[in-house]
């Protein structure tokens, strides 16, 4: 049976460390007095019948009384709210906790000794010496009457609070805006973290009696406050020391203070911290609380300004855009709180989940996509004038490699429909220059890999997979990407993930690794992967100086020994946190794109006499990244793209088509295979929309009617001009005709 207790004061920092720490242990109800909290309750302990009415709902087995009035100079300054609160609230608590049997747990305070000799054990004469001290003392008696009690005696708790008042944080905020603090150098005490001390109270729960739980050093406010700027990183010279009798301060403070801790020590399995670590956790809370103050307000505006709405005909339907949740913007702006702009920890994260997403062993974050494909060529080293097969139908930068390293691109038809080439052209291609074959998944629809890879092996070619279209397709029940030497990929806005720009080259072969690392990296030897200084800048790498190179100085630093004539492709951690948001998402990408793709066939198959319709091999399971539509001859493909464009539904024409009729390849050395009817045929009617998952149901049933539209005036266009020339031949009018045939005339 889980014991129910009851938490007053849970809106202080002592109050909200005990409840985040027992909140799993036991079933707490915690209170506040004036500053409201959401997982609270209000009570006032001054008021009995409040107190009253809380022991009879709650019937708590632990009251833990951790509020009170702590503000040492308000104590002095009112006494008659001070009696009233820490005095006549403790009596009201401790005689509901007497009678419902309760045990009560009580904080008091170092405060109620006089300072001349401590640090104070538990059986210190106690002597206080401002109302604060008395007040705490007198609660401390009241207590005592009760069967069982556990009171708890700490000093200068601190934590990190954004509006707190314990001196831990008046410290930071100095320091924050740059002013100076007086603070005294002849308080001596021994500060403790409030979540260390939640620990030792959880642990001590059960205990009977009086305990001291205070931090490990004993130390002054002084020391204190120069650590606290140490470890938040703020000039030391805005903390002035003092002495206390300077501050014109109408309470007396006990100079010589502190406590003991030895009896809690020795039945503690609770490490108590020094003031080093207990200022290392705080830091570390703050950087976290704060982090969740912006999480917040990035969820606000993610829900005020990124949400979107679409309208029939007014909201343009984009081919392919980002999809997002507040996930992706909480993640940037973590990575950009971080400031680790280049490649870091989380680029490591990144390749380690998309190799195990794919099963491969290394991956190359990179830029982009067409990076990626410059990569893998560049990562081949082939000698210059080696052939390279590769389709006509294709993306500038996939083509573009082979020709920027000397290389000939074999160009190679595509079968209509599929747009990929078919096996018996890439065989027919092959010559003895032939070293290479670099085909495109096109439009994610994957090629007919399993005869494919058989030719490669054949003729000892290396393999290279565009799969920057097609990432989440499959061949015979295997992720495109994984069948050739190298794949690469890419995470453009309109691709099947993205993380703005990037991309990505993956292999199974540690030599092709070695060099796709060192040419994304300047070229150079340093290719460890994950990088030990990528993980963690501060820690020292072993082998940098260790690498006997010819030529070269033996202690030459290894991360300036370069091995390749490489570039600077590497993309930021920016990009990666956005990119292992996305991929969580890649799931249920993938099954929208296979439902708008289903939705789109499905709604135009009728049409195939004004339309081509896309068609995958029997093995393949495409994830599209598109929907490809060819008109059939005697149609105008202009035609139908005007009126989708007019209707906000946004086209696109297949990359660049037949590549060796682009302005930039006229020159080019090239060689194909055949006229490459299929893609110049591609190049004049062939034009896709997109199923990218931004794509609702209504959203494709508006392009599919929309279509239709456009089909009908087809359709009427050409009866009316059928129907014309037979009227002509008659001598009858045509509207006369439609007329004589009921139909209406101005109706298509």
């Amino acid at each position: 049976m889980i014991k129910k207790v009851l938490l007053i004061g849970v809106s202080g920092q002592v109050g909200r460390a005990l409840y985040n720490r027992i909140g799993f242990e036991y079933e707490v109800y915690g209170t506040y007095w004036k500053k409201a909290i959401p997982f609270g309750r209000p009570l006032n302990i001054a008021e009995k019948g409040e107190v009253e009415r809380s022991f009879a709902e709650i019937k708590p087995e632990i009251v833990i009384l951790c509020g009170s009035l702590t503000n040492v100079e308000l104590c002095e300054e009112d006494k008659t709210l001070a009696e009233l609160i820490n005095i006549v609230g403790t009596r009201n608590v401790v005689e509901e906790a007497k009678r419902h049997n309760s045990k009560l747990i009580f904080f008091s305070t170092d405060y109620i000794f006089d300072g001349k000799d401590g640090p104070y054990s538990e059986d210190a004469l106690p002597n206080p010496i401002n109302y604060y001290g008395k007040t705490k003392l007198l609660g401390e008696e009241i207590v005592k009457t009760l069967p069982s009690y556990l009171i708890i005696r700490t000093t200068g708790v601190f934590s990190f609070e954004e509006n707190g008042q314990n001196f831990a944080m008046q410290v930071i905020r100095k320091g924050i805006l740059g002013e100076e603090i007086q603070v005294p150098s002849d308080q001596i005490a021994n500060p403790i973290l409030a979540s260390n001390l939640a620990d030792c109270v959880a642990e001590l729960i059960e205990k009977e009696g009086v305990y001291n739980i205070s931090g490990k050093q004993v130390l002054s406010r002084y020391d204190f406050a120069l650590s606290i700027a140490d470890s938040f990183l703020f000039d030391k010279g805005l903390i002035i020391p003092v002495l206390t009798s300077s501050l014109d301060q109408k309470a007396k403070r006990p100079l010589n203070g502190g406590l003991i801790t030895d009896k809690a020590s020795l039945e503690l399995k609770t490490k108590i911290l020094s003031v080093e670590e207990g200022l290392a956790r705080m830091r570390k809370r703050a950087d976290e609380e704060i982090r969740d103050v912006i999480h917040t307000k990035i969820r606000d505006y993610y829900s005020l300004f990124h949400r979107k709405r679409f309208e029939p005909g007014k909201t343009k339907i984009h081919f392919g855009g980002r999809v997002y949740g507040e996930e992706e913007l909480i993640a940037g702006c973590d990575s950009v709180l971080d400031f680790w702009l280049t490649s870091g920890k989380r680029t490591n994260s990144f390749e380690e989940r998309f190799s195990e997403y794919l099963g491969v062993k290394y991956t190359s974050l990179v830029n982009s996509g067409s990076s990626a494909n410059l990569l893998a060529i560049a990562s081949l080293n082939l000698p210059k004038g080696s052939e390279v097969i590769t389709p006509a139908t294709t993306f500038p930068t996939t083509i573009n490699p082979i020709i920027q390293h000397g290389l000939i691109p074999v160009l190679v038809d595509v079968e209509l429909e599929r747009y990929n080439p078919s096996p018996l052209q890439i065989e027919e291609a092959i010559s003895e220059k032939t070293r290479a074959i670099f085909i495109p998944h096109t439009l994610g629809n994957p090629c007919k890999m399993d005869e494919i890879v058989e030719i490669a092996k054949r003729y000892n070619l290396f393999l290279i997979e565009d799969a920057c279209d097609s990432l989440g397709s499959q061949y015979d029940g295997r992720l495109v990407g994984t069948f050739g030497d190298l794949a690469t990929f890419s995470f453009y806005p309109a691709h099947h993930i993205t993380m703005g720009e990037g991309g990505a080259v993956v292999t199974n072969n540690k030599d092709l690794a070695t060099a796709l690392y060192s040419l994304r990296d300047w070229g150079r030897a340093c290719v460890c992967q994950p990088c030990i200084l990528t993980k963690d800048p501060g820690s020292i790498c072993q082998k940098r100086f260790s690498v006997d190179t010819e030529g070269l100085p033996d202690d030459y630093d290894k991360r300036y020994i370069y091995t390749h004539i490489g570039y600077n492709l590497k993309a930021t951690d920016i990009q990666a946190a956005i990119g292992l948001v996305q991929l969580e998402r890649l799931p249920q990408f993938i099954k929208i794109r296979k439902r708008n793709f289903s939705l789109l066939y499905e709604g135009l198959k009728d049409l195939s006499d004004i339309f081509i319709l896309p068609r995958q091999e029997n093995k393949a399971d495409p994830s599209w990244f598109s929907f490809p539509l060819t008109v059939r001859e005697g149609i105008q493909r202009k035609n139908i793209v005007a009126f989708l464009e007019k209707a906000n539904i946004e086209t696109r024409m297949l990359f660049a088509s037949n590549i060796e009729r682009q302005p930039a390849y006229k020159g080019i050395e090239y060689r194909k295979v055949s006229e490459l009817k299929n893609s110049s045929l591609i190049m004049k009617n062939t034009f896709f929309i997109g199923l990218y998952p931004g794509i609702t149901e209504e959203m494709i049933e508006y392009i599919l009617s929309t279509i239709r539209d456009w089909t009908k005036k087809q359709l009427y266009s050409r009866n009316t001009r059928f129907t014309e020339k037979i009227c002509d031949k008659r001598g009858q009018g045509f509207k006369d005709l439609m007329i004589s045939l009921s139909l209406d005339p101005s109706t298509p």
